[in-house]
Order: structure tokens, then C-alpha cells, then sequence
């Protein structure tokens, strides 16, 4: 099948874009023998009208735009989505996919695409948007403008496309109750990268990033001051822990407010890495002797599925959670590869103190952990999604 997948934000503009896990799907439909054109925004620079790389076998067109990179990343890029129109509709293709459907610039190319050329129209569902989800969290000039676009659209792109594919169970109750038809339906959960990420023993890169291979190190991928909130017991448990004795330590990727840093005097415990190059945040990973995933129980964290917890498993790692939403089943699959907890900061504490004595007592069955990334894997995934098409 020739493929059109439809990004919303600029390219290698990492996860938190959904660059990455748009990437690794349509790797994946390239190896199972799929032609795939993966249509998105330029990162930098102008080259008018396109730029085309050949990654992995996928196609990637990067379109030109005028707007700076803090609109063009959220989708907000009309040179770029008149290009991607235009683009598509002398371009032939089977299915076309969006990413996030209810943006222009990832919507528009495919209704105009289907219009012309009959295609299947494919739109997946990350995020509960509107309220109740990320609008709620947003300030208020977000909620006027792209909030309330997607209020207004949200919904209305998910039916007037042919099939849906929501990230979770939770936004796949929600496409059934607009009115979606179950059969139209495809829950598609993030993957493992496992062909990208190595599974190796912590210890292999510790040094390269200034850290005694004698030292737990407990890894967080996208920390910003809501996630902080997420994870903040967890701070606050390796902070009691570190005070104890423990030789204890988190390294986080993103970024956090100088003001949190200093109030919850994280220095000694907290070791903080901005974006990093893919490559290198690939081998960052691996030096984590264990991952924390904890979520505040609400609707939007139900709707959602992280990303990372793929991340995570390919890194053949253990992972302190409160299993929300769709993590549930991970969790009853695979009890012994997860060390699960509430958010109480004693359970919290213990469960930190087990998984660091049984780190030191070399008890981890860190195979078994890698085994669930295989079966979960990215390339897994887009065979799911490519039989989806061929019912769709």
C-alpha cells in the first residue's frame, strides 16, 4: 500500500511533537512493505517548497514555513499546510493518516486527499484535547485560542473520518459514544523501540555521564513542573532515602524551574539533561537501574498512554508505578516487572527500598523485562495497524 501519514509538528521534534512515535509506526509499515510518505513541517531554515530525507526507507517531506518554530512545532504553520495540500492532491496513495486530526496541519491534507483520490482517511486520538483534558490544564490565552479550536473539532474530525485509532481504551469508550462504530475502532497503544534502543547493563555508560557505577540511579524521560507534581513523593522519597544513606540518584530529561529545583532542594539528588539528540538520549537511558512512571489519577492521564513506558521497557529496565488507565493491563500481565504503588509517600518509600536491595543483590529478571518490550515492540505495533487498514 502507498501510505500518506500526516504530522501535525515539525520534524525531530521528539515525543512530547509526536514526531517519534509517528516515525517509529511508519518504520515499521516500511519493513512489512509499504510505501510510506510521512508529510511534516521544517524544524529550521527555508528550503521552498520541500525538503525530502529517506530514513529507514520511509519518505520524509519536510515542508517550508514562514511562522517561528514556537508556532510551527504546536501546528500552527499555514505556508506549510497549503504546501502539504497542495502536495496531496497530486500525490496517489491508499491511506492517509493524521496524527492529530483536528489541526490543519495535519487534518486538512487528508480530507483533500480522500476528496480527490477516494483514499481510506485513518485519524488517530492521543490526548483527551477539549475540556475536561488538556484544556482544563492550559492558562487561559491557550483555552481562547487553540483550546477552543479544539473544543470545536476535536470530536467532529474523529467521525468524519473512515476509521479511528485512539491511544487508549478510555478515548476508544469516548469514539463509541459519538457515535464511531466499534469495528471502526483500533486502540493502539505506544510502543517499544526496541531496534533503536540498547538493552544493556547500566553500568556499560554510567562513567560517560559522571556517575560511580555503585550508585542507583532511578530515570525520568520529560520532566517538566507538571510532571514534577506527578512525581513529586518520589522526590520526596529519594530525598529520605539519600538522607539515610542510600547512594541514590535521579536523572531527568526536560526541564524543571529554577525556583522548584531550589525550593525542593533537588540538587543533591537531581541530575537534569535539556532535549537531547535522539542517539544520545538513547544511551542516557540506559545507565537508569530503574524508571518511575506515577500519575495523578485523572481523566486526561486515563485518556492518554505515555509514550515512555515503551521507552522504558526496551531499556529491559523495572518501573515504580500507579497504573492509570491502559497501564493497568501492563501491569496485570506482567505483576513481577513492576513495582506498583499509590500515592502515598511510605508505600512509596518501601517500594524504592526493595527495588534498591534487590538492584544491589543482582535479583532483577532483567530478560523477562525486555521479553514484554519485544511483544510490544513498534514494528508489532504497525503490523496491528496495517491489518486495521486492509478492514478499513
Amino acid at each position: 500500500m502507498k501510505i500518506i501519514y500526516s504530522h501535525y509538528g515539525i520534524k525531530d521534534g521528539a515525543d512530547a511533537n509526536g514526531f517519534t512515535r509517528g516515525f517509529n509506526l511508519a518504520k515499521g509499515l516500511v519493513k512489512i512493505g509499504n510505501d510510506v510518505y510521512f508529510l511534516t513541517t521544517q524544524k529550521k531554515g527555508f528550503q521552498f517548497p520541500y525538503n525530502i530525507e529517506y530514513r529507514d526507507g520511509v519518505k520524509i517531506i519536510s515542508f517550508a514555513e514562514i511562522f517561528p518554530l514556537a508556532f510551527r512545532k504546536g501546528g500552527i504553520a499555514p505556508l506549510s499546510i497549503i504546501l502539504k495540500v497542495l502536495y496531496c492532491i497530486f500525490k496517489k496513495a491508499d491511506i492517509v493518516h493524521s496524527d492529530s486530526g483536528h489541526r490543519p496541519s495535519s487534518g486538512w491534507p487528508c480530507y483533500v486527499h480522500r476528496f480527490f483520490h477516494k483514499s481510506t482517511y485513518c485519524s488517530e486520538w492521543w490526548e483527551h484535547f477539549g475540556k475536561g483534558g488538556i484544556y482544563d490544564e492550559m492558562p487561559n490565552w491557550y483555552q481562547k485560542t487553540m483550546g477552543l479550536w479544539d473544543n470545536l473539532f476535536e470530536t467532529k474530525n474523529r467521525l468524519n473520518a473512515d476509521a479511528c485509532v485512539p491511544i487508549s481504551h478510555k478515548l476508544k469508550e469516548r469514539a463509541i459514544s459519538i457515535g464511531i462504530p466499534s469495528d471502526a475502532i483500533l486502540v493502539l497503544n505506544g510502543g517499544a523501540d526496541t531496534s533503536t534502543i540498547p538493552f544493556v547493563k547500566s553500568e556499560k555508560h554510567k562513567v560517560d555521564f559522571g556517575f560511580d557505577s555503585e550508585v542507583f540511579i532511578i530515570g525520568l524521560i520529560g520532566i517538566n513542573d507538571v510532571e514534577f507534581e506527578n512525581n513529586k513523593l518520589l522526590f520526596d522519597s529519594v530525598k529520605k532515602l539519600h538522607n539515610k544513606g542510600f547512594k541514590i540518584h535521579i536523572i531527568a530529561t526536560g526541564k524543571l524551574h529554577p525556583d522548584i529545583i531550589r525550593k525542593n532542594n533537588l540538587n543533591n539528588i537531581l541530575t537534569l539533561f535539556n532535549w537531547l539528540p535522539y542517539k544520545e538520549f538513547t544511551k542516557l537511558i540506559t545507565i537508569a537501574d530503574l524508571f518511575s512512571l506515577l500519575q495523578i489519577n485523572n481523566l486526561r492521564n486515563q485518556s492518554r498512554f505515555p509514550n515512555k513506558l515503551g521507552d522504558y521497557l526496551a531499556a529491559g529496565r523495572p518501573i515504580i508505578m500507579n497504573p492509570i488507565g491502559d497501564l493497568e493491563l501492563y501491569v496485570t500481565e506482567n505483576p513481577n516487572s513492576f513495582y506498583v504503588v499509590n500515592n502515598n509517600f511510605d508505600n512509596i518509600c518501601d517500594q524504592l527500598e526493595i527495588a534498591y536491595k534487590r538492584w544491589k543483590n543482582q535479583e532483577v529478571n532483567y530478560n523477562q523485562i525486555y521479553n514484554i518490550a519485544l511483544s510490544h515492540s513498534w514494528d508489532n505495533r504497525a503490523k496491528t495497524l496495517n491489518d486495521f487498514y486492509l478492514k478499513a
